[in-house]
């Protein structure tokens, strides 16, 4: 049976914004501790980017396998693309020896998990978020129709990072160079500051604070050889890539269940 009398209901709206200097304070409290550049404590700074190593050759067609992508012949006799969905990468299964999802499974240094990393996969999704990681990767969060997010990456398309030997070399470069022209406008004139091991937007971190150190001019952000992190504008693409089971380690994006990824990214349309 209902209450004779309703609770009163809290209001949020009906609270004032606390003081600057309160808000300061209880940052503080909290362990949050400004200092011109906020960095959390323990937390290295960036550093420039540098090749990767857990199952590279993989990652940018320099195995032996990577004439056999795009064949599909573990499957059928129809080679081309495959059109998929984030919500289906999502659902994919990870083979059984490639488990637990955290662990780096060396077998596969060299070797492609067949038959979803033999293929050619091709999603129409949003772009979220746009990194440059420590391999120096464009990592990209794609988010689905129904919220699901997976990642795909980008490499930087020269040596030593990618040798000139990969098939895919120069459709690596020209995404990384169509990347660069859509987003590198809306980064003009936006300060980047050090927030742990990442460059991000100062406003982000401390709206409408300046920070008394020099800052990386957003203008350069994709000039410069340090990882950067930023949210963007939901941005319309359509992305074809390579299958690749990931190890689940924190990235931002992850399906957390199989780790797939499109790594690395082959073409971007805007759409």
């Amino acid at each position: 049976m209902p209450s004779a009398s309703k609770v009163p209901q809290f209001n949020p709206a009906s609270l004032p914004a606390v003081s600057a200097a309160f808000a300061a304070q209880f940052k503080r409290v909290a362990g949050l501790v400004p200092s011109g550049v906020l960095v959390p404590p323990a937390a290295p700074g960036p550093g420039p980017t540098k090749p990767g190593v857990e199952r590279w050759p993989v990652k940018t067609g320099t195995d032996s396998d990577a004439g056999e992508v795009g064949t599909n012949r573990d499957v059928g006799t129809e080679p081309g693309i495959v059109d998929t969905t984030v919500e289906e990468l999502a659902a994919l299964a990870r083979p059984a020896d490639m488990l637990p999802v955290g662990k780096n499974h060396k077998k596969y240094q060299t070797l492609r998990a067949r038959p979803v990393k033999l293929v050619v996969w091709r999603v129409v999704a949003d772009i979220i978020v746009l990194k440059k990681e420590d391999d120096g990767d464009f990592h990209i969060v794609l988010q689905g129709a129904s919220g699901e997010t997976c990642i795909a990456e980008a490499p930087t398309a020269h040596p030593p990072f990618v040798d000139d030997t990969s098939p895919w070399f120069d459709a690596m470069q020209a995404v990384r160079r169509k990347i660069a022209e859509k987003f590198g406008p809306s980064f003009v004139g936006v300060p980047f500051v050090q927030f742990g091991k990442y460059l991000m937007p100062q406003a982000s971190i401390v709206p409408g604070t300046p920070t008394g150190t020099a800052h990386l001019d957003g203008a350069d952000i994709f000039d410069t050889a340090l990882p950067f992190k930023a949210k963007v504008p939901a941005t319309p693409v359509e992305v074809i890539g390579v299958g690749f089971f990931d190890r689940v380690h924190g990235q931002t994006g992850v399906v957390l269940n199989n780790g797939i990824e499109l790594h690395p990214i082959l073409s971007v349309t805007w759409k």
